[in-house]
């Protein structure tokens, strides 16, 4: 790879940029580069091609003017050119209006001869050139008092005022002494007019009026066309040429004759006998004076005659009532009513009357049903006479009916499953059985409601718990010890709690008879011990001290050594460019004023390689605010592969961490490009030291990588195997 190095202004850099100062502009510039091989050898005695842009208002501004150059490199790699006198591919070097900047030059360069610019750099011209500034001057200030000379030897100084007056009444061309010696002067021109005039002859008897009269010729045929016959004449239209044969032509009084015989003599009609019959004047005339002109149609008209009668009507049927459906009686089946909402369908089976229907209820006397299933809709119910029952076909399984008793009988030769919401049998969903030894079983999440002074009991009452909401209690009543025994399996266990009859509570104590009121084996753990009068305080972990947070103040925590208070202000701290900041220095702020760029305080390493040994794209080529720490990441996780004991300059950054007022900060990056050119801006309040280099995150290709060259002050492109340093960066 070559790589281009252009100075433009400092002389310090032993390569030089001038630019015309002379009394009379060039209308050029001069430009010098140095280009160097990828291993940083200067290329000598190589054309190279290039172009040269100026840009106006910004490095990415309108090129306002735009040339190419085929310089070639010396024996030092420097090539020289003058701006404005290469090949123009756009715009004019000196109609450049250079106190309208600012302006930057863009060079674009291809070492090897030709067109395919692989090398580009942009930087401003900080300083115009001022033999091309000086031709107009920008601004006079002082103003000027201009005083003309005057020449007293010269023949002009007698010329007077009066005498330019007379110069400038002058029109036309007067160039010379003038000869007008054959002109007349206006003494000879009156003496010539006096002579004309006397040569004029005396003309007083010549015709001085004359009235014209037109002749009259009375043998032409047309002296006897009298003014009536001209006006004719003139009233005609069209082309009349030659005598006109209208025998052909009605006249007014045989079509007069043929109208009355053919139309009505009724003012505004003109229809003739086969628009308008005698069968349509007679039905016309069959209108009744003053009738109806829109006639209401009856249909329940049946006078054929009538105005409102309504003829070739189609015929509806009748409404439908339901009594146009047809049902038949079967087999043991009987049929009543019409089928009508008033009167419908009743179908009974059989000649007895099994079923009855009262309302929404259907009552079956006698007899069994053998079905599978039986659905019954909404508010629906079967009902049973006294000793109805609901039973298996081999009777082990019934529900019985005894209304005299007022009982409800389930009769099961086994458990009896009660299991709300269960789609098919045996569904984990059983929450109760009741076990066919007798015992109750709930399942886990069940429960059991009762109502005031509800109560579970044994039979010889010896043991009871009662429910009484209104007293808000649940009282156990036991008749010889109560036992807690949480997680038992049998026997008294550890953790069991006692209530002995005497009244002792024993809890952990794993004996049914406790020594005293309260026998605890174990840890005891509460707010505050009362003894005998004496307040015993418990132990303080710094959660009593309380803390309410003020205005601009947010208090979070505890207070306890677990969980300490932690007071922070809400309000916005002012921040600086350059001040130190969470383990490094602001180098960039938002618009907030509150949110940034941190830096590194020192470099992390000097001669760091970008790559870990070996040329790959990691792809990571993020430009932009924060694109760095994607970068990073990417960068880490794809080279780490390639040496494990590895160190570059990724790696670096992502491992420091600072500590600063107690908070470690483990967060930082290499910067991106446009990164590393905000902090390499504010360079000097950052008090970063000089070094030949400084690594980006952001990734070119294989091999190299876009940096930005400080001491150049335009962008540049690395070899990963080059050392330079590393600053670490990170977002706040």
């Amino acid at each position: 790879m070559r790589k281009l190095f252009t100075f433009l202004v400092p002389l310090a850099f032993s390569v030089l940029l001038t630019a015309g100062v002379f009394a009379q502009s060039p209308e050029k510039m001069s430009y010098q580069a140095v280009i160097r091989n990828s291993s940083d050898a200067i290329v000598v005695n190589t054309l190279v091609g290039m172009q040269i842009s100026i840009l106006q208002g910004s490095a990415g501004g309108t090129a306002v003017y735009a040339e190419t150059q085929t310089p070639t490199t010396n024996e030092n790699g420097l090539v020289s050119i003058e701006i404005g006198n290469g090949t123009v591919v756009s715009g004019n070097f000196a109609a450049i209006d250079w106190a309208n900047g600012p302006y930057f030059i863009k060079t674009e360069t291809d070492p090897k001869g030709g067109i395919n610019y692989t090398i580009t750099g942009t930087s401003q011209l900080l300083t115009v050139p001022y033999a091309l500034y000086a031709k107009t001057a920008e601004t006079l200030k002082g103003g000027i008092i201009e005083t003309d000379p005057t020449f007293t030897k010269s023949p002009s100084a007698n010329i007077t005022a009066t005498e330019i007056t007379k110069l400038n009444n002058l029109s036309g061309i007067n160039t010379g002494d003038q000869d007008l010696s054959a002109l007349a002067t206006k003494t000879a021109l009156g003496d010539s007019m006096e002579q004309v005039r006397g040569e004029i002859p005396d003309v007083s008897g010549f015709l001085t009026s004359y009235t014209e009269t037109d002749p009259t010729f009375t043998k032409s045929p047309s002296a006897n066309i009298t003014a009536t016959e001209i006006t004719k004449l003139n009233n005609l239209s069209g082309i009349n040429t030659g005598d006109q044969d209208l025998s052909g032509l009605a006249t007014t009084t045989a079509v007069t004759a043929d109208l009355s015989a053919k139309v009505d003599k009724v003012a505004g009609k003109g229809l003739s006998t086969n628009d308008y019959t005698t069968p349509e004047k007679t039905k016309l005339a069959g209108i009744a004076t003053n009738a109806e002109e829109n006639v209401q149609a009856d249909w329940n008209q049946i006078t054929n005659t009538a105005d409102d009668y309504i003829k070739n009507k189609p015929t509806i049927p009748t409404a439908a009532d339901g009594s146009e459906t047809k049902v038949t009686a079967g087999t043991n089946v009987t049929v009543t009513g019409a089928g009508t909402t008033a009167s419908p369908y009743l179908v009974n089976a059989g000649g007895d009357a099994f079923w009855e229907k009262s309302g929404d209820d259907i009552f079956y006397h006698k007899g069994k049903i053998l079905t599978s299933d039986i659905q019954l809709n909404n508010n629906s119910k079967i009902i049973f006479d006294d000793n109805g029952q609901i039973g298996s076909q081999d009777d082990r399984h019934s529900i019985h009916f005894r209304r005299k008793d007022n009982i409800m009988e389930l009769r099961e030769y086994g458990d009896i499953v009660f299991s709300p919401g269960a789609k098919i049998p045996n569904e984990p969903t059983k929450k109760m059985i009741l076990k066919e030894n007798g015992n109750l079983q709930l399942q886990a999440g069940a429960e059991l409601f009762f109502k005031d002074n509800g109560q579970i009991r044994s039979l010889d009452e010896n043991h009871e718990i009662l429910f009484r909401r209104e007293e808000n209690i649940l009282e156990l009543r036991e008749y010889g010890d109560i036992v807690f025994t949480s997680g038992a399996r049998g026997g008294i266990e550890q953790g069991t709690m006692i209530v002995h009859e005497n009244g002792n509570v024993g809890i952990g104590t794993g004996t049914r008879e406790p020594e005293s009121k309260l026998t605890v084996d174990g840890k005891i753990t509460c707010e505050e011990l009362e003894v005998n009068g004496l307040v015993i305080p418990i132990a303080v972990d710094g959660s009593e001290t309380k803390v309410t947070a003020g205005t601009n103040v947010t208090v979070t925590g505890a207070g306890t050594s677990g969980s300490p208070y932690v007071i922070n202000t809400t309000v916005a701290t002012t921040l600086t460019i350059g001040q130190s900041y969470q383990g490094g220095k602001i180098f960039w702020l938002d618009a907030s004023g509150q949110h940034g760029l941190i830096a590194s305080t020192s470099n992390l390493g000097e001669g760091l390689h970008w790559y870990n040994g070996i040329y790959r794209y990691t792809g990571a080529s993020g430009d932009g605010l924060y694109a760095g720490a994607m970068n990073t990441a990417i960068i880490v996780a794809t080279q780490m592969a390639d040496n494990q004991t590895g160190n570059f300059a990724a790696k670096v950054c992502a491992d420091y961490s600072v500590t600063d007022g107690g908070v470690t900060y483990g967060d930082w990056y290499l910067p991106s490009r446009y990164e590393l050119n905000l902090l390499l801006q504010k360079k000097m309040e950052l008090g970063i030291s000089n070094c030949a280099g400084w690594w980006s995150s952001t990734e070119y290709n294989a091999t190299d990588v876009l940096n930005f060259n400080y001491l150049v002050g335009q962008p540049d492109r690395n070899n990963k195997a080059s050392g330079y340093c590393s600053l670490a960066v990170r977002a706040f």
